[in-house]
Order: structure tokens, then C-alpha cells, then sequence
């Protein structure tokens, strides 16, 4: 009878042994599953950074290539308008690289109907007074 005692006593313990074991393998797979998860973060934050590195160079480059055709256009204004007639009723101003393009309606005479205005003067003509 103490041999068969003894026999459960062994199965017991080495249940025992295997849960442990077991448990301390799940333990360190998880462990593992939890650096990889902080691994991915940490890529996917870099790779944001990244992004919004380039995209903030991609601005400033392009900044840096349109700089040379921005110029203020406060002191062509005057000598812009000057050129417009009276009577014209401005809707529209488009102001480009290359030109100045007013739009609007003159004002209708008694015997006349509204007529279409438009104008188109190269930035150059505008620069200098007339």
C-alpha cells in the first residue's frame, strides 16, 4: 500500500513541476508578445515623426522655391486701380505671378445694358507708375 501511495505522491509532484514550468513558459510568452507590441509603438511613433519631418521639409523647400515670385502687392495697387474707369463695378481680382486680372460690370448707361469688364495687366506694367 505505500507503493501506491507513493505513485500518486510522484504524479502530484510532477503535476506540480509541470504547472510550474508551464506557467513560468506562458509567463515569458507574454512577456515577449508585450516587448514586441512596445517594439511596434515605438516604430510606428518614429515613423510618424518621420512623416511629419518630411512633410515640413516638403513645405519649406517649396516655400524656398516660390519665394522669388512672391513680392507684395500693396504698392502695384494704386497704379491698378488708377487704370480701372469709374463706372466699373470690380467683382473679381486675380493676382498672379505674371499678371493682374480685374473683372467686373460697367455701370449700365440710360440707353445701354450692363457690359462685361475685364482687364489683364503683367505685374511688370503695375510696378511702375504711369
Amino acid at each position: 500500500m505505500v507503493r501506491y501511495i507513493s505513485g500518486w505522491s510522484l504524479l502530484a509532484l510532477l503535476s506540480v513541476l509541470a504547472c510550474v514550468l508551464t506557467e513560468q513558459r506562458v509567463g515569458e510568452t507574454r512577456r515577449q508578445i508585450g516587448l514586441r507590441h512596445r517594439a511596434i509603438g515605438l516604430d510606428t511613433m518614429e515613423e510618424g515623426a518621420r512623416q511629419r519631418q518630411l512633410v515640413q521639409e516638403r513645405h519649406d523647400r517649396a516655400l524656398g522655391l516660390l519665394a522669388p515670385l512672391r513680392r507684395p502687392i500693396a504698392p502695384e495697387l494704386p497704379t491698378l486701380l488708377r487704370r480701372i474707369p469709374a463706372d466699373v463695378q470690380v467683382q473679381e481680382i486675380i493676382v498672379t505671378a505674371e499678371e493682374w486680372q480685374v473683372h467686373g460690370q460697367r455701370a449700365p448707361a440710360p440707353d445701354q445694358t450692363v457690359s462685361a469688364f475685364t482687364v489683364r495687366l503683367a505685374r511688370e506694367e503695375t510696378g511702375r507708375s504711369p
